[in-house]
């Protein structure tokens, strides 16, 4: 991932935070998202933008507030619904973790899982049985106190979401019986007192703990959304106005495709955050370019790596580049017969020159990976798979067997142009 942050400017327009003020604020960082993938699609060519700032007349952003104010920019979508019913993009999730919070998330190496509204947990000996301590001191943003209960509620309510594809929780002792209306209460969750919830397993899982960091799985206050159907939530004012949660910042206003806007929490139970407010605006590539290259937003996320070595030389930027867990792939059917034979997929990966693509889209800028994408759990340098013509021709099994050689289902890109 490759992000931009204004360095201090003599005159900003509002007050801004120095290029350091947005990581000594850790609820404001978004995650990683997928820029720089192993085997990207082509990326649009980004112009280098012009020297003075051209804003978009959608983007036109609130003054800032007093304060600090963070104006960041996501290049993508930004995704208006703010309750996981329904899961679609990354700027969800960099929304989703400075609103709400969720039982555990994961310590700055990117792979431990530390508590959050938990402030610890048990195991039992089988691995079926975990019991959740939660903290007492956390409040949601209309004040109410969060409890044990806005754990049952959520884990029982999103077994029930008419539009998520796949239940996390479908583990859970008696999770097919409650979602198919056998009972009307999940067996496996027991709420013990107000801050103690122990879930049982039909099976030991291993990422039963790693799935309670994901912002799918936020926590949901039962207080407001307990009255809501839930076939219903998707349309409800806490999905598409107003969402209440309990993380450092609340929900002031969104604009369509123009900007999201948050104020810091001053109840928040890890302590108010340093920043007080935040602009997430969605601009296009070159024009958000050219305003943090300005000073009117003082942070871009996702910019094209092929960027890197323009952007590195101008004075007033501090240009930070990460490996990112996102990537690009391309993922295997096997219920078709011949991906189930691993002569295959093995000679597909050798058909494809990845390292050609790094080079040729992203000037270099990205890792090649194979198997999980790094950072992630699980994480394993295997068999790097170089590009190598000579081994995407398979033997057959069986002398009746067709051999099965890869070829291009499509023309060259040269030949689509020299054809026009």
């Amino acid at each position: 991932m490759v992000a931009l942050a204004s360095a201090c400017q003599a005159a900003p327009a509002a007050p801004a935070p120095t290029a350091a003020a947005p990581a000594a604020a850790k609820p404001t960082t978004p995650p990683a998202a997928p820029t720089v993938a192993p085997a990207p699609t082509p990326a649009t060519a980004t112009a280098a933008p012009a020297p003075a700032p051209t804003q978009a007349a959608a983007a036109q952003a609130p003054a800032a507030a007093a304060g600090t104010t963070l104006r960041f920019v996501w290049l993508g979508d930004i995704t208006p619904i703010w309750h996981p019913v329904k899961w679609e993009t990354f700027s969800q999730s960099t929304i989703f973790v400075n609103i709400f919070n969720t039982l555990a998330k994961t310590d700055t190496d990117l792979s431990t899982v530390i508590p959050d509204l938990a402030e610890r947990w048990e195991v039992s000996p089988d691995a079926k049985m975990y019991t959740f301590f939660l903290r007492k001191n956390v409040k949601w943003h209309d004040g109410q106190p969060f409890t044990g209960r806005d754990v049952v509620f959520t884990f029982s309510r999103d077994l029930l979401n008419p539009n998520q594809v796949k239940s996390r929780f479908e583990g859970i002792k008696g999770a097919d019986d409650f979602k198919n209306a056998k009972t009307d209460k999940l067996a496996g969750i027991e709420l013990v007192d107000d801050f103690t919830v122990r879930i049982s397993l039909d099976d030991p899982d291993a990422n039963f703990l790693v799935d309670q960091r994901d912002q799918r799985n936020v926590i949901l206050p039962e207080h407001i959304l307990s009255d809501v159907k839930p076939d219903q939530v998707l349309n409800s004012d806490f999905a598409v106005k107003s969402p209440i949660g309990t993380g450092p910042y609340k929900f002031v206003q969104y604009v369509t495709d123009q900007f999201a806007e948050f104020e810091a929490f001053p109840d928040y139970f890890k302590g108010k955050p340093k920043i007080d407010h935040m602009i997430m605006k969605r601009l296009d590539a070159n024009v958000a370019e050219a305003q943090v290259e300005s000073g009117e937003v003082d942070l871009v996320l996702r910019l094209n790596p092929i960027e890197y070595e323009r952007l590195s030389k101008v004075a007033s930027l501090n240009l930070f580049s990460v490996p990112s867990p996102g990537h690009t792939s391309l993922i295997f059917n096997l219920t078709q017969p011949r991906m189930q034979d691993k002569r295959v997929r093995q000679a597909i990966y050798y058909a494809i020159d990845r390292k050609g693509i790094i080079q040729a889209l992203f000037n270099g800028r990205a890792t090649l990976r194979n198997g999980a994408p790094p950072g992630l759990d699980g994480y394993s340098d295997l068999n790097p798979y170089d590009y190598d013509q000579k081994r995407t021709s398979i033997t057959p099994r069986h002398s009746d067997s067709p051999t099965t050689r890869l070829s291009r289902p499509f023309p060259r890109s040269g030949q689509l142009f020299s054809s026009n």
